[in-house]
């Protein structure tokens, strides 16, 4: 039987920012390979996306391990000590998680089948299994049915329309009842301890929506580069409302999800700033110090296509609206006036979207005893 493969990108450690996300390193060179030797003399070693490409192509699954964006675990200890003890200073109540929490992975896809096997994959070898993934398919010509089946552990749903991911994760979360939801974009990938270092985070700041620090692939020059995030998310926004957390990294609460009233579901791109401007008003919200996230950039994704890029006329107008609103509660805050649920609802919502069961487990639906 082969030996697993494990791989660890390793990042020069450079001070995160305190307010924004900033590429620490455009190109970074160290990495680990763990392989019994017999199988590939050290000499034929080549970088681990073309290795990714090898071993995937032989059949054989890369377990991604996790670095950290601080020097040491001595650091890292601090930097948790600091996010709790901010806690005790912050307006919003630690949450409590439970000891054992059902979270259910959520996967909009939507022209990812070159992609799709990976991102599984990184899931199904979590060292923090979860409860359950699911793919939600956006009405695709044709649904990734043969790349699902190949997963047993795995549900695909199909939505009967096109209607853009923040529908179709809302429509899985409105129906099913999991304490927690794992977020990931279906042409990434995560590392294999991902879900063991955002609950450690979240266990100890008490927070309710918990992102990663991200290590961005571009497919095309065959590089990898270290983008950071601040680990108190509150704090960085408070300051300025920069880019303070990365949606698809996150571990988030139904808990705030409910009483947020959810995600934005009359929106086709822009909903994850829009649900962060609004929830960071109600709840801790933090980022780990562990590199745990793969995301692939690529052309025509919804932050790169001419339409919806994130320097498109489309985007730009969206984003000044969301920010004015983020203004205005900051205004409110200042002024200490109690904000709630109604003040803090989705900027556009649209109805739930049908969805068709093609394979994979049941999921914990709401009308399951």
């Amino acid at each position: 039987m082969s030996s697993v493969v494990t791989v660890q990108v390793s990042p020069p450690v450079f001070p995160l920012l305190e307010n924004t996300a900033s590429v620490l390193c455009k190109n970074i060179t160290d990495w680990k390979l763990h392989i019994d030797k017999r199988e590939m003399p050290a000499d034929l070693y080549p970088h681990p996306l073309q290795l990714a490409t090898l071993l995937e192509a032989a059949n054989r699954p890369i377990h991604w391990r996790s670095a950290s964006a601080v020097s040491c675990s001595a650091d890292s200890d601090r930097a948790n000590t600091e996010r709790a003890a901010a806690v005790g200073k912050s307006a919003h109540p630690t949450y409590d998680w439970p000891a054992h929490p059902a979270i259910l992975a959520l996967i909009p896809h939507w022209k990812c089948e070159p992609w799709l096997s990976r991102c599984l994959t990184s899931l199904l070898h979590q060292t923090h299994p979860l409860t359950h993934i699911v793919v939600i398919d956006d009405a695709s010509p044709q649904p990734p049915l043969e790349i699902v089946k190949k997963f047993a552990n795995v549900t695909l749903l199909v939505a009967a329309e096109h209607v853009g991911p923040y529908r179709l994760i809302q429509s899985v979360i409105d129906k099913t009842n999991y304490d927690a939801y794992l977020f990931q974009d279906a042409d990434d990938w995560s590392s294999c301890d991902r879900l063991e270092s955002l609950l450690k985070t979240a266990r100890t700041s008490g927070a309710e929506l918990v992102g990663s620090q991200e290590i961005r692939v571009l497919d095309a020059c065959c590089q990898l580069q270290a983008v950071g995030y601040p680990l108190d998310v509150n704090r960085a926004l408070a300051h300025s409302l920069g880019h303070a957390l990365l949606h698809p990294t996150s571990l988030l609460t139904r808990s705030l999800i409910t009483r947020s009233g959810g995600f934005a579901t009359g929106l086709t791109f822009g909903g994850d700033t829009e649900f962060l401007l609004r929830v960071h008003q109600l709840a801790r919200v933090v980022n780990s110090d562990r590199y745990c996230y793969f995301r692939r950039k690529r052309p025509y994704s919804l932050t790169t296509a001419p339409e919806t890029g994130l320097d498109s006329p489309a985007r730009q107008s969206l984003i000044r609206a969301i920010k004015q609103r983020a203004m205005a509660y900051s205004q409110a805050a200042a002024c200490q006036k109690p904000l709630d649920s109604s003040d803090l609802r989705p900027l556009r919502v649209a109805p739930a979207v049908k969805l068709l069961h093609k394979g994979g487990p049941s999921l914990r639906w709401h009308t399951q005893s």
